[in-house]
């Protein structure tokens, strides 16, 4: 049989094919997938029909009903079998038109207008382009462990100092990825710009505190309008720094707020997800992996 591209396929038959991939797929070795995976694969299938200009959206047409139901249906039966159940793992971000990228910015809480959304901002930039995870990676970070910088045609980009951070973690030094991972400019979209949040987030440190040994994460000034500084000498908390993504998720109605007294809260889609901060660095993983990118060089990235 000739092998077609899936954005060649006709509609009709495309859905068909999805619906039968959704309820059969498994991994390599007979397992199940998560839920969480298989709503990621959807979303890279959908990535790539827009890619192609296909035409057809696979969570908004109804030519594709059948593959959405297949895949609803499946994700059900994984839960009940236990898949994701009380493990407390966490959903991956999607960045589709109107889906949980989008929402962040749009409602504020990712951006460049104030303290909050500028110290969400860089952290989420921290997560996805240079891989930190977890909350301790976070909490060590020191001001110089991010540099801005130039390439040979003025092209900004910031950098992380891996050596600086893999000492704070007890990690070899001389386990370096052989790239390193840099973050460069937005010239599309300023506001999205992990350069531009850098040195917006640079130049409302207090000037004091933003020696290379100081915290990274600095706490928001609670009264910025009578200040320059949106920012305070003092470190991000621990327990406020592990937090962010839950906080972001239920403020840009991603997901429910919990305890808000409604008796539905327990109902819905918002309310199925579990987003944390690790959903930002799945995230990551899952672009690096939607753009080909081989399984050793992403091992680089997250190791």
């Amino acid at each position: 049989m000739k092998k077609r591209e899936i954005h060649n396929i006709p509609p009709k038959e495309l859905n068909n094919l999805l619906s039968q991939f959704f309820i059969s797929v498994r991994k390599s070795d007979g397992e199940n997938y998560e839920p969480a995976t298989l709503k990621g694969q959807f979303c890279s299938f959908n990535r790539f029909l827009k890619l192609h200009d296909y035409g057809h959206d696979l969570t908004k047409s109804i030519e594709f009903c059948k593959t959405r139901d297949a895949l609803t249906a499946k994700q059900v039966d994984l839960k009940k079998m236990g898949k994701e159940n009380g493990s407390g793992k966490a959903d991956v971000l999607t960045d589709d038109d109107d889906a949980d990228i989008d929402a962040l910015f749009k409602s504020g809480q990712l951006g460049l207008s104030n303290p909050t959304a500028l110290l969400h901002t860089v952290w989420f930039c921290n997560t996805v382009y240079f891989g930190l995870r977890g909350v301790t990676e976070h909490y060590q970070m020191r001001w110089g462990d991010v540099k801005l910088c130039k390439d040979h045609k003025d092209n900004e980009y910031i950098q992380m100092n891996e050596r600086n951070t893999k000492t704070r973690t007890g990690t070899d030094v001389k386990n370096k990825r052989e790239i390193p991972q840099r973050a460069w400019a937005n010239l599309n979209d300023q506001s999205r710009c992990p350069v531009e949040a850098y040195k917006l987030y640079k130049s409302k440190r207090p000037s004091n505190f933003s020696k290379p040994e100081d915290p990274f994460y600095i706490q928001e000034n609670t009264n910025p309008n009578k200040s320059i500084r949106w920012y305070k000498s003092q470190i991000v908390g621990v327990n406020k720094l592990g937090k962010f993504m839950k906080i972001m998720a239920e403020k840009s109605g991603i997901i429910k707020e919990v305890g808000n007294g409604d008796e539905n809260d327990d109902q819905g889609e918002g309310a199925e997800r579990h987003l944390t901060n690790q959903s930002a660095r799945r995230f990551m993983l899952q672009k690096l992996d939607d753009a080909g990118v081989e399984h050793n060089h992403i091992k680089q990235v997250i190791n």
